[in-house]
């Protein structure tokens, strides 16, 4: 899994994807968001949760699936439907299948990465995640840019 690149950051600034059964092991520590997820035909439940020290029904440590940084997080909260305060219901809009969520991912971090230009990374995206790239990009850069006119972005100020 690709989303590990912040279990090393303090339990304050990350969050942790585990499936169910995995309990955190802080006490009465409730999951920020549980959502659906589904990898190679099958659907299962994932919670997301601060921290990194989790186990399992039996007591045994559990390394988590992944982790996000909680920016991250922040960004894909809104994206995870529900209710609002309203009582009214928000829409999923984040995929249901793990790969792209994770492709997602990853490709929010290569753009705020230094180590492609804008054009190759666009030209990288294979045509089954676009819709995944494009989603990211939306995220990172806003709703203006897509994989169609990446290359032009330039977060460098004009002279």
């Amino acid at each position: 899994m690709s989303l590990i690149n912040a279990a090393d950051l303090p339990d304050h600034k990350m969050v942790s994807v585990v499936i169910t059964g995995i309990h955190s092991g802080y006490q009465n520590h409730s999951p920020l968001s549980v959502l659906d997820v589904t990898q190679s035909g099958q659907t299962f439940t994932v919670h997301i949760y601060r921290g990194k020290l989790f186990h399992d029904d039996e007591g045994e440590s559990f390394t988590p699936l992944g982790y996000l940084t909680l920016r991250e997080y922040q960004l894909f909260r809104p994206l995870l439907g529900g209710i609002d305060e309203a009582g009214n219901e928000i829409p999923r809009r984040l995929f249901i299948e793990w790969e792209k969520i994770d492709f997602t991912i990853m490709f929010m971090r290569k753009l705020q990465g230094s180590e492609f230009d804008n054009a190759t990374l666009a030209a990288s995206v294979p045509e089954e995640m676009a819709d995944a790239a494009n989603l990211a990009i939306e995220l990172i850069l806003g709703s203006e840019w897509s994989l169609d006119n990446l290359s032009e972005y330039s977060a460098e100020p004009y002279a």
